[in-house]
């Protein structure tokens, strides 16, 4: 059916089997025109015709039928040409066909919008044996003969008008029930086409990872050889007797090769980042001897450029606090780093000082401990500032030129402080220098011992913060290293042996076995003697790899320190080693030092016998191998 909606329909069905009906309807709903405008008038008083009526500016239509299948014919054939009738008046008796209650079923299969009116002067059913017979009451009224004139008038203007009303009704229904349709298959398309984004975005998010990963490995392996040989060449030259062009070569090789490796960290840093994945740790320690530490290490680049670098205390400091130090001493190094590179002349001064928070939820003070890099250098913009915390951004594209950097340095500072519960901000000026105040949260003032005087302890922590060139240090005990790389093996096992270890070199996992196991190799479960104290285990070898070669030891029994020794520098790459049965983690490119203390913590612990601690070892790898075997179960 395609009727028009917004037609008025004032189109009418009689059926009755006597002509003098149909006769009274016509003459009652359309009476013969007249040009008298006083007889329309008083038909309108009359029939109660109201002069603002839309509904009156139609001409009603009407049909007739003498019998009911008539009547639900032409019905049919008015829905089927899209003009349907609004109201069909009905007669009760129609012999010999069918009865008014017949009729109007068969006209509500054809048109079940239908408004009926039964026409009847006898009680043939009472309305509630009407209802009941054609199963509803609605769309349905009782008109009983003699007709009353105004009465038909009325019911016809009524039901026209409900029958439109209702039409239009389902009219807007459709439609929004046609825009609903649209916008949720829309909706549908776009949250397919999300979730097609989203697996391409992890799908990126995951290759980029990956990426990253292994061209840390690659990158880190060959750094391994080239710092550490270039710091065992240093350490081993005369500056008194080897010409000073030779010394500086070598300070440049260290130099650009750590420059290369801090660019490197930056990147694996801001991609933990933006994974969501960076992690921050809180432990006590010294903020003093953490400042003392990085005044110390930073004092090589200030004293190149003739630049003085000054600590400063500002009143008490706490003597301990609980924090990431870690992660603090990298914000302070880029930041001192930062204010040494863009400063010619002068002063970088740091200076530490305790600044109001807000109370806690007992009631306690709070406080913040602040960093304030000040510098002479040549400042920056309102407008430079703006985006300097953003990765990769910089002051502008000739400062970048003429400095050099990445970039990342203060977006990854500024997150790591925010992580540590304060913030990092800037003040600059164009020629005279920029401020910039690192805070992070501390513990509250009233569990804190506070140092009154910082100054005086500050002496104590720069001797103690000293980096010599070379420790002499001995570790008497047997290493096995197993390492694929010829440049690694030679300068490993060069460092080692100089402390007085016996070093055994094998090239991949499986020699790592077997070494370690000796003739106990062919058993599941032996008591195993140990020929070595400390295993070394590069995690990334042909043949067998070190995670698979660690948990094979494991699982035969072996419970002796193994301490991984790897280029991977992922979030996740320290908890696989030790997942993989590795009691420690140490990080190409090597630093000498970490390498030696941590061996030493595993072979030389002054309060345990080798045996107890191997003991307690095989205990904390039992409990390992238990909790990743009901890790892999689940």
């Amino acid at each position: 059916m395609n009727y028009n909606p917004t037609q008025s329909n004032r189109r009418v069905l009689i059926i009755d089997d006597q002509e003098s009906i149909h006769h009274d309807f016509k003459s009652i709903l359309s009476p013969v025109p007249t040009n008298t405008a006083e007889l329309d008038e008083a038909a309108n008083a009359f029939f109660n015709h109201g002069n603002d009526s839309d509904s009156n500016d139609v001409e009603i239509e009407i049909e007739s039928a003498y019998q009911g299948q008539e009547g639900v014919e032409k019905a049919r054939r008015a829905v089927e040409a899209g003009k349907p009738f609004a109201i069909a008046f009905v007669d009760m008796r129609m012999p010999p066909g069918w009865d008014g209650i017949e009729t109007i079923g068969n006209l509500w299969e054809v048109d079940p919008n239908l408004e009926i009116v039964i026409c009847t002067a006898y009680s043939d059913y009472s309305w509630n044996q009407i209802t009941s017979e054609l199963g509803r009451n609605s769309h349905l009224l009782i008109l009983k003969k003699p007709f009353d004139i105004s009465e038909i008038s009325q019911l016809t203007d009524a039901l026209t008008e409900k029958w439109n009303l209702g039409r239009q009704a389902k009219a807007t229904l459709d439609e929004v029930q046609a825009l609903v349709e649209t916008r949720t298959q829309e909706l549908t398309k776009a949250m397919e086409q999300l979730e097609i984004a989203r697996q391409q975005a992890n799908a990126a998010t995951m290759a980029k990872s990956e990426f990253l990963a292994h061209m840390s490995h690659e990158i880190r392996t060959p750094m391994t050889a080239i710092l550490g040989y270039t710091e065992q060449l240093l350490c081993e030259t005369d500056i008194n007797e080897t010409p000073p062009e030779k010394v500086d070569a070598l300070r440049t090789i260290l130099r650009n090769g750590e420059h290369l490796l801090a660019i490197i960290n930056d990147i694996l840093d801001i991609s933990k980042i933006e994974a969501g994945k960076l992690e921050t740790e809180h432990v006590n320690c010294s903020p003093i001897q953490l400042v003392a530490e990085v005044k110390a290490l930073m004092r090589v680049q200030a004293d190149a450029k003739n630049l003085k670098l000054v600590t400063d205390y500002t009143g008490a400091i706490p003597a301990t606090i609980k924090t990431d130090p870690t992660r603090l001493r990298q914000i302070l190094l880029n930041l001192i780093g930062n204010a040494i590179k863009f400063t010619n002349t002068g002063t970088v001064r740091l200076v530490t000082r305790l600044v109001d928070g807000e109370p806690d939820e007992a009631g306690n003070s709070t406080a913040k401990l602040q960093f304030e890099v000040i510098d002479t250098g040549i400042g920056m913009t309102r407008q430079e500032t703006e985006n300097l915390f953003t990765a990769f951004g910089q002051a502008n594209r000739s400062t970048a030129r003429q400095y050099g950097g990445t970039g990342l340095g203060l977006a990854i500072s500024k997150t790591l402080a925010q992580m540590l519960g304060g913030d990092l901000t800037v003040e600059s000026t164009p020629g005279k220098g920029s401020s910039f105040r690192a805070t992070i949260a501390i513990d509250s003032l009233n569990e804190l011992p506070m140092i009154h005087d910082p100054e005086s302890a500050t002496s104590k922590a720069l001797a103690n913060a000293v980096i010599t060139a070379e420790e002499k240090v001995t570790l008497d005990c047997r290493i096995l290293l197993a390492e694929d790389s010829t440049d690694n093996q030679r300068l490993i096992s060069y460092i080692l042996r100089k402390t007085g270890a016996e070093v055994t070199v094998v090239e991949n996992g499986k020699q790592a076995v077997e070494a370690a196991l000796g003739p106990a190799y062919d058993n599941q479960v032996a008591e195993i003697e140990r020929p070595f104290d400390v295993i070394l285990m590069d995690m990334q070898m042909p043949v067998t790899d070190g995670y698979e070669a660690t948990s094979q030891l494991r699982k035969k029994g072996y419970n002796g320190p193994i301490i991984a020794l790897t280029a991977h520098a992922m979030v996740s790459d320290k908890q696989r080693c030790t997942d993989a049965g590795c009691d420690d983690y140490i990080s190409k490119p090597i630093n000498r030092k970490n390498m030696i203390d941590t061996i030493r913590k595993y072979s030389c612990e002054p309060s345990k016998s080798k045996e107890d601690n191997h003991t307690d070892n095989s205990e904390h790898h039992s409990a390992n191998l238990q909790s990743n075997q009901q890790k892999t179960s689940d």
